[in-house]
């Protein structure tokens, strides 16, 4: 069995700040001297408002549009992206992440890599943090994230090519590089290396007899001017704080051992840099993968090349996992009580730096309008456009048999024979015939929908979607209930989408 080393690091319990001494503070009027503390309180408020900005996006093209002008990478607001367990149990929305990094880490900087698809949904709201931070992400909030991958024997990868190369990469040939300028090299923005390629799939994209494969990364930090504090700060620089990662794979892994599994490089490869570069202790670094337990060992992984960088065909090592990736094991980490020694967990000092990295599967959520009825039965047009990618491309965007999963909840049981499903016009059958009772094979549906409800699943093509990329028509016969159905689920390859029916 493995355990984590001991942690070579000691901590101070930070002390709290003392109130400076104002000239004259002492007049005759308590009242007066309130008033006077209160309004320096302000101006000083105002003065660290004014140094810090409001949130800042830059992103890899000038107004970061698409074909169409509602593609902006600025998530809407009635719109959140979202990651699940391997149990598909939905463990944090973007909303709820910066909730859970506030109310958990007390130390000084938070700066975070996610390259899940929709990940730049992410973006949304993360300033509320209240730190200073800065955010990269792979895709904007709509995109999926590509990669290219080479399986070799069939049981290890020989090749990977995705975001994380060049980002990880440059964390261990350039350690020091300010992060915006890590952003801007991995983006192919304007920064350049004799050894690292930018992302191939950054703009303008890679395209081949199938289409063109392009995602729009994205960054974010307080500095209301390029280049502030936030920008230039390297990652986990050596300072007076401890130093801490916590890496996560989300959902199922996307092999069926890991070092067949993209995601489990990902996460190698980044810890290999944290360790070798930036010199983070192991019981400083948190994996959380899949459904695996304490002391599960993954690996090795070595030998692993990207674009056009033979250099980096590295042993990379086993990875020792410190949990599963479910909502409990994530709180916990970010709570501190996975680092350390055995896990014996930790304080957050004042000074210490966190740095969290994202990979797997991910989600985004909109609403859906009502159904029209007629004589036939309820018709829903759910829109896939910005939502759910339907090129013939496959994985990412399909699962490997070319066929998509669509999930189905509905507020009353279905037990009629006579309900009957189509989509965008083919006929699938009853949908009594389709109920999932297994919690296991059932996508949670959250906060985002209240009350019970009943699940029904079923396997489309892919390529029957992809007749109408903008929308998918849902046909259930012999019901008139408008609000029959709480929310659709898409799901194919690594992308997922959650339609909830809103009279809205």
């Amino acid at each position: 069995m493995k355990t984590k080393t001991a942690n070579s690091h000691m901590r101070t319990a930070g002390q709290g700040m003392t109130q400076p001494m104002l000239p004259n503070a002492h007049v005759c009027c308590s009242e007066r001297a309130a008033f006077v503390l209160r309004v320096v309180a302000l101006l000083m408020a105002l003065v660290m408002m004014a140094a810090q900005g409001f949130a800042t996006r830059r992103d890899v093209s000038d107004d970061c549009k698409g074909e169409h002008p509602d593609q902006s990478c600025k998530e809407p607001k009635d719109r959140h992206s979202y990651v699940r367990s391997s149990k598909k149990k939905l463990v944090l929305t973007d909303e709820q992440f910066a909730k859970d990094v506030k109310g958990a880490f007390g130390g000084a900087s938070v700066d975070i890599v996610a390259t899940q698809c929709h990940a730049g949904g992410f973006l949304s709201y993360v300033d509320q943090i209240g730190k200073p931070y800065t955010i990269t992400t792979s895709a904007a909030w709509q995109e999926t994230t590509w990669y290219f991958q080479d399986l070799g024997n069939g049981y290890s990868l020989t090749y990977l090519e995705n975001f994380t190369r060049p980002w990880s990469e440059d964390v261990l040939l350039n350690p020091t590089r300010g992060l915006f300028d890590r952003f801007r090299l991995a983006a192919g923005a304007g920064v350049t290396s004799d050894k690292i390629k930018q992302d191939r799939f950054a703009p303008p994209g890679f395209t081949d007899d199938y289409g063109t494969y392009v995602e729009r990364p994205q960054y974010q930090s307080p500095d209301k001017e390029t280049g502030g504090p936030n920008d230039s700060r390297p990652l986990l620089a050596a300072g007076k704080g401890n130093r801490y990662a916590i890496l996560v794979q989300w959902q199922l892994p996307a092999g069926n051992t890991p070092p067949a599994d993209r995601f489990a490089v990902n996460i190698s490869r980044l810890r290999y840099s944290l360790k070798k570069a930036i010199g983070v202790p192991v019981d400083n670094i948190v994996v959380l993968y899949s459904d695996s337990e304490k002391n599960t060992v993954i690996g090795p992984f070595e030998n692993i090349s990207g674009d056009g960088s033979n250099w980096d065909k590295l042993d990379l090592g086993y990875v020792v996992v410190d949990g599963p990736n479910t909502r409990k094991a994530w709180l916990a980490a970010i709570k501190g009580q996975l680092f350390g020694a055995n896990w014996k967990g930790i304080t957050y000092g004042p000074d210490d730096q966190l740095f969290i990295y994202f990979t797997g599967h991910g989600g985004n959520e909109a609403t859906t309008k009502l159904p029209k009825a007629d004589e036939v039965g309820l018709n829903y047009q759910v829109e896939l456009e910005d939502s759910f990618n339907t090129l013939d491309m496959g994985d990412p965007v399909t699962d490997a048999d070319g066929n998509d999963l669509l999930q189905i909840s509905t507020t009353a049981l279905i037990d009629d024979p006579e309900v009957e499903i189509t989509v965008n016009g083919a006929p699938f059958g009853p949908l009594q015939r389709m109920q999932v009772t297994d919690p296991d094979q059932i996508y949670d549906l959250g906060d985002f929908v209240k009350g019970q409800t009943y699940t029904y699943q079923l396997r489309i093509p892919n390529s029957l979607l992809a007749t109408n990329p903008q929308y998918a028509s849902i046909g259930i016969s012999n019901v008139s209930d408008s609000g029959l159905v709480a929310a659709f689920i898409f799901a194919g390859g690594d992308q997922e989408y959650m339609a909830v029916v809103s009279d809205k």
